[in-house]
Parts: C-alpha cells; sequence; structure tokens
C-alpha cells in the first residue's frame, strides 16, 4: 500500500531538519538528497510503528503555513 504524508525541510546549519506534522517527528539529514531519502524510510518506520492502530489523516500540504521552508509530500510503500 502507498502512504503519503506532507514533511517540512526547514534548513538548519548541519543541513535539513524535517518534520512530519501529522505525527509530531522529525529527523535530520546532511544533504537535500539524503533528506529526501531518509524522509521516506523514516515515514515507513512511523507507519509500522502504529501496528494495528489508525493513522492520522495526511494534512493537506496547501494548508501547512511555509515561508521559507520546503513541504513536500513524502511517500513509502508497505507490503
Amino acid at each position: 500500500m502507498l502512504y503519503e504524508y506532507p514533511a517540512i525541510f526547514h534548513t538548519i546549519e548541519e543541513g535539513y531538519q524535517i518534520n512530519f506534522p501529522d505525527f509530531g517527528r522529525s529527523i535530520r539529514a546532511d544533504s537535500l538528497p539524503l533528506a529526501m531519502t531518509k524522509a521516506s524510510v523514516f515515514l515507513s518506520h512511523i507507519i509500522k510503528g502504529y501496528g494495528d492502530k489508525a493513522l492520522p489523516e495526511p494534512t493537506a500540504v496547501s494548508s501547512i503555513p511555509n515561508e521559507e521552508e520546503l513541504v513536500v509530500l513524502i511517500q513509502t510503500e508497505l507490503d
């Protein structure tokens, strides 16, 4: 099954901090390409952690305020 959730990419001194507002979780990465890959893997771990519990509905990207941040839909596919 394909899952899509928005992530907010904040530029920080060390690279990027990626926040998943629907889950209240975040990770960091040194570069944007690495951040995109890590975000997808991290999302899969978050979703697996929910087990049988209901997942939150994804927030619409258009409803996330983004002044200078990059807001991206991150996809992950799980069996």
